[in-house]
């Protein structure tokens, strides 16, 4: 599934943040807020 959705991305090229953040996944959701939550403690 992952490949063929490569795939599917490569032949239409690249999408906005925007319309990443509509497909997410509630663990893309997680992953996202911790990495956001470590580059604001590192600072």
């Amino acid at each position: 599934m992952i490949l063929l959705r490569n795939l599917i991305a490569a032949i239409r090229g690249p999408v906005s943040y925007t319309h990443l953040r509509a497909h997410e996944t509630v663990l893309d959701l997680v992953c996202r807020l911790l990495l956001e939550k470590k580059k604001k403690i590192d600072k």
